[in-house]
């Protein structure tokens, strides 16, 4: 004979969905409808939000080799760098970086392993360097520049 009787069946089945039923989330959230006053918001409202806006893409590195020493007597980094680069669209025949705070050397143009000095002109923050003619972004150019960085 069974412990639990065809009563204790019906009621153990009753007993457990009541709790299944309890136990689940069926309480549906009351939709209430709230508006919230207009807020305006002016640009003017704080001097320190000025739109600025990123610097225009005209180049594309590809790759970049660079050899350092470092002279610790008199706190400089002589460097020496490679780049691969090509116009990210536009044509152009000129290239700036940004070079703060250094001693450029020399610059030149590396073509199958010969390399062809470049006009160049620095002003204690920004080199300037102009090639011997425009490229547009099909062409890849391998760069050189030695310099000290102070």
């Amino acid at each position: 004979m069974s412990y639990f009787t065809n009563i204790h069946k019906v009621l153990l089945c009753v007993l457990m969905s009541f709790l299944l039923g309890s136990c689940s989330n069926s309480k549906r959230a009351l939709k209430k409808k709230t508006t919230l006053e207009p807020i305006t918001v002016n640009a003017k409202d704080n001097p320190n939000d000025i739109f600025r806006a990123s610097s225009t893409r005209a180049w594309d590195i590809d790759n970049t080799t660079l050899e350092m020493s470092f002279n610790m007597k008199e706190r400089t980094a002589n460097g020496k760098v490679w780049l691969t680069i090509h116009p990210y669209f536009y044509a152009t025949d000129s290239i700036v970086l940004d070079a703060k705070s250094m001693v450029i050397d020399s610059v030149a143009l590396v073509n199958n392993g010969t390399m062809q000095p470049l006009l160049f002109k620095y002003n204690d923050s920004v080199l300037r360097i102009k090639f011997n003619k425009a490229y547009n972004s099909n062409d890849i150019i391998g760069l050189y520049i030695k310099y000290t960085a102070m």
